[in-house]
């Protein structure tokens, strides 16, 4: 005859006497007919905790089907997943876990090996950071003497396991059993009848919403995928929308399928967190790490997309931490892209309307945007086609263009721009500006002039009501402009008017001025403010521009915008000392001093401050 189950309801005094109780209530009878006082019953309130260690081994005599806390944990669970579809993979913390406890066997010497010659061919650029492993770990505060670079090399060495708090295990119901004991609400014989007394104390316990909003840990894997899906979405695109932001439409759901991509987003997430939450720095960069490892197991099942968003991602992280140009992993974008142009076959399965080719033809505009304005501040020449990635993928749908959420209405005037760069480079490494670089520089110059702003009517209009169409073709005319004073103070000879900066500048900001600082387009104004906001000398354009700098860096919450901001005040003063101290006759020559090299240019004053800032 099978064993009855033990019940843990009954009343205190039976369990202590180790009697059956009846758990009548609110005392049970047995106690009432031996004239034994009954002490009442425990009671439970369930929690949920965040544990650095391994998960505490069940008891032999535990049983799984009768705990009281199995399904409160389902609960917590279900409601930490972000996207739809999670529930079918395994939890980012057990999958990290997994992956550094198969680095002995993953990253053997010979499937090392095999992964590099694999990664060179496929991924041109892409590196991870090699550590030694070690029997002992220093677990002691580290000494303020180290070397910072030394720090940053460990943090790329950890994995999730190793640093404390990003590991997220939950208490199984047995253990809450034995670890918590609280009051049990008062209960009748009728179970489903409730007083409001009863139910006040229910609310006192339990708290407002305990299984709709469980409290995660800032730093888990969760929390960080839904910080990126709430937040960190909505500063990398013209529009929001519910159906139109393709970093939550397209991107995210890459992370139920790919472990990289998912690292990397929660690193991306965690970098823009770290505006607020310092902390969440040291997850930006383990992510990153754990990311490019998790791309090196992945290459093996080779796909052109996770791969070039993970890059994408990893380099985005990088240019909002630092004011330091993130080339490193958009060389390995370059290549990737480069050689899916190659492909014939491939381009012209760009206009299919599969997920794939909707993901592969923002990320090639992503990657147009960031490589064309990384180039703006970087020395690193490129030899892309920039003008047959924008043919291919921007392609009117239903006789309607697409706004695109970066590019916005500039699609054809990114090429424009970036050969903007080429002459700038050529200005920032030769001694003199020849007369082959004078043409080139005029040819430009006619081109950017006659570049027509599109009418807002082609385009489709926004699900987004903070933004609109017309917001993004002002800022395409500001680009175009800021284009054309970056190019003067380049090669001046090809304009003759003294003023002919200020001109332009005044004009980039006319057209700043008349988008709304609440409307997502200023996600893209970082270029043209930075480059117009250095010539304005009035002190009153000077407050707005400082509200607007201060604006931007409210809304999008990241550093390159500070370093932004930073490097127009150190022009200002730099070029008020020059004022004050040139005399009124020398005045003319100012012009010239304030061109591309010059310590009275943005970009000198950057180059002092050994910066190479990312402006977008």
């Amino acid at each position: 005859m099978p064993r009855a189950p033990k019940s843990r309801n009954g009343c205190i005094t039976c369990r202590r006497k180790r009697l059956k109780c009846d758990e009548a209530k609110p005392s049970c009878e047995r106690c009432t007919n031996s004239r034994t006082p009954c002490e009442g019953y425990r009671k439970r309130e369930f929690q949920w905790r965040f544990i650095e260690q391994q998960p505490l081994a069940k008891s032999p005599s535990a049983r799984s089907s009768s705990s009281d806390g199995s399904a409160l944990h389902s609960a917590f669970a279900s409601a930490a997943r972000v996207f739809e579809g999670l529930h079918a993979t395994p939890s980012m913390t057990e999958t990290l876990d997994n992956l550094d406890a198969e680095g002995s066997s993953t990253f053997s010497p010979r499937s090392e090996h095999s992964s590099t010659v694999s990664v060179s061919a496929r991924l041109p650029g892409l590196t991870t950071s090699d550590s030694s492993p070690t029997s002992q770990r220093n677990t002691g505060p580290e000494s303020e003497s180290e070397s910072a670079l030394a720090a940053v090399d460990y943090l790329y060495s950890l994995s999730d396991a190793d640093i404390p708090g990003t590991s997220t295990q939950y208490i199984t119901g047995e253990q809450v059993d034995e670890a918590i004991t609280v009051p049990m609400l008062p209960t009748t014989q009728h179970e489903s009848s409730y007083d409001v007394e009863d139910l006040a104390i229910c609310e006192q316990l339990l708290g407002p919403s305990i299984l709709v909003e469980p409290s995660l840990d800032i730093s888990s894997p969760d929390a960080l995928m839904l910080r990126y899906n709430q937040d960190t979405c909505g500063i990398l695109s013209l529009k929001d929308g519910p159906r139109e932001n393709p970093w939550r439409t397209l991107i995210g759901p890459l992370s139920s399928s790919s472990l990289a991509v998912r690292c990397a987003l929660s690193s991306m997430a965690a970098s823009h967190g770290s505006y607020d939450n310092p902390s969440l720095r040291l997850s930006s960069i383990n992510g990153r790490s754990q990311s490019i490892k998790a791309l090196l197991t992945e290459i093996d099942d080779f796909r052109l997309v996770p791969a070039l968003a993970t890059s994408l991602v990893i380099a985005f992280a990088e240019g909002w931490e630092e004011p330091i140009n993130s080339t490193h992993h958009l060389r390995g974008a370059r290549g990737l892209v480069r050689d899916f142009m190659q492909d014939r076959s491939a381009v012209a399965k760009l206009q299919d309307q599969t997920t794939d080719s909707k993901a592969l033809r923002y990320l090639c505009n992503t990657f147009v945007y960031m490589d064309v304005i990384s180039r703006l501040t970087s020395l690193e020449e490129s030899n892309t086609s920039y003008e047959a990635i924008v043919s291919a993928t921007n392609l009117p749908t239903r006789g309607l263009m697409e706004v695109d959420p970066l590019l916005g209405c500039a699609s054809s005037l990114f090429p424009m721009i970036a050969r903007v760069a080429n002459v700038v480079q050529k200005v920032r490494k030769g001694s003199s500006i020849s007369l082959t670089l004078i043409s080139e520089a005029g040819q430009l110059q006619e081109q950017l002039q006659q570049w027509a702003v599109p009418n807002a009517a082609v385009f489709q209009t926004f699900e987004d009501s903070t933004s609109q169409v017309r917001h993004a073709v002002i800022t395409a005319d500001a680009l175009r402009y800021a284009a054309l004073l970056y190019l003067h103070q380049a090669v001046p000879e090809i304009l003759s008017e003294p003023d002919a900066a200020k001109s332009l500048a005044r004009k980039v900001l006319v057209r700043l001025a008349t988008v709304p600082s609440t409307s997502r387009a200023l996600n893209t104004h970082i270029f043209p403010l930075l480059i117009a906001s250095c010539e304005v000398t009035d002190r009153e354009d000077r407050d707005w521009v400082k509200d607007r700098w201060l604006s931007m860096a409210a809304r999008l919450k990241v550093r390159n915008v500070d370093s932004c901001w930073r490097i127009v005040q150190e022009v200002w003063g730099r070029r008020d000392q020059q004022r004050g101290e040139c005399p009124p006759s020398c005045s003319h020559t100012l012009g010239f001093e304030f061109k591309v090299g010059c310590k009275l240019h943005w970009l000198g004053a950057m180059m002092d401050m050994q910066w190479e800032v990312f402006a977008g």
